[in-house]
């Protein structure tokens, strides 16, 4: 099974907490934009107006009726997933080299993170990096 959800604490008490967030999620959105679409793109003025700003709006608004979706941080989800009775298995080497050329083969590769976390592997909105990953032996950066 594959989870796919925002490493973000949409559901923190506190309104500067989901504030601080929002701000950060949509810090790699921004970065994006500003990567592969001039700044009078009309698609790009929908996508902020309309799409990330109902986001913004979700990330901060507090829980109840207006609330689209909540979103966790990978160790709630790691936990979750735990007590009921889901085990996590390692990524094989290949899907990391794999996920190493799709990002080398992107020309915005720049704004791409990949992470190992864990036996998973996160990769942020914009993002894939390793932190100590191999491949057969070779420093990720390499395969």
């Amino acid at each position: 099974m594959v989870i796919t959800d925002l490493e973000a604490n949409t559901s923190a008490p506190v309104f500067l907490d989901r504030f601080d967030e929002a701000l950060s999620n949509c810090n790699a959105t921004f970065d994006c934009f500003e990567d592969c679409m001039h700044r009078d793109n009309l698609s790009r003025a929908v996508i902020e107006g309309v799409f990330v700003w109902k986001g913004i709006q979700n990330f901060i608004t507090p829980e109840g009726e207006d609330r689209i979706h909540c979103s966790e941080k990978l160790d709630f989800w790691r936990a979750f997933l735990a007590r009921v009775g889901f085990v996590e298995i390692a990524l094989s080497d290949l899907i990391l080299c794999q996920s190493n050329l799709v990002v080398k083969s992107n020309p915005l590769r720049s704004s791409c993170i990949v992470e190992a976390n864990g036996k998973g592997l996160s990769a942020d909105a914009i993002a894939l990096r390793s932190s100590g990953s191999s491949c057969k032996g070779l420093p990720i950066e390499t395969c």
